[in-house]
């Protein structure tokens, strides 16, 4: 008795005899390979409703591939904003890093250089406060 492959796959072979596989209702025909669509036997009704459910697989693809026209400008917005913000935070690590080594090396320089500059402001100050006294005293005097 020649075996033959089971239309379902679950079983790793069934005899010849055997038109139907019992468990999951396969049909089996011996000498026929199997296919989804057995197309001797198909009614004008089996044609219509094979039409009608490709039509409706057919429908949801293209009906996907124009909500993606919707979807689409949404992603890319986030892409590039993702993007940007990724630029951004690299900017400002880099920014961080040169104010610290700004603020590091060259603070003991910039406080010098104001206690100079208010020295210098004191004494032009004092300068600025005897210069008007001795006017004001060779007022008095005349």
């Amino acid at each position: 008795m020649p075996k033959l492959k089971d239309s379902c796959g679950s079983h790793a072979s069934i005899d010849a005899a055997t038109p139907i596989c019992e468990t999951h209702s396969c049909a089996v025909k011996a000498g026929t390979p199997f296919t989804m669509l057995d197309y001797s036997t198909m009614t004008v009704g089996e044609v219509i409703a094979t039409a009608r459910d490709a039509s409706f697989v057919i429908g949801l693809s293209v009906l996907g591939w124009k909500a993606r026209d919707l979807i689409q400008p949404v992603y890319d917005f986030f892409t590039h904003a993702n993007d940007h913000m990724t630029k951004v935070e690299t900017g400002m690590e880099t920014m961080s890093a040169g104010m610290t080594l700004l603020l590091n090396n060259h603070m003991a320089h910039v406080q010098s250089s104001l206690e100079t500059l208010t020295q210098d402001s004191r004494s032009a100050k004092n300068e600025i406060v005897r210069r008007d006294k001795r006017r004001d005293d060779k007022k008095r005097k005349r």
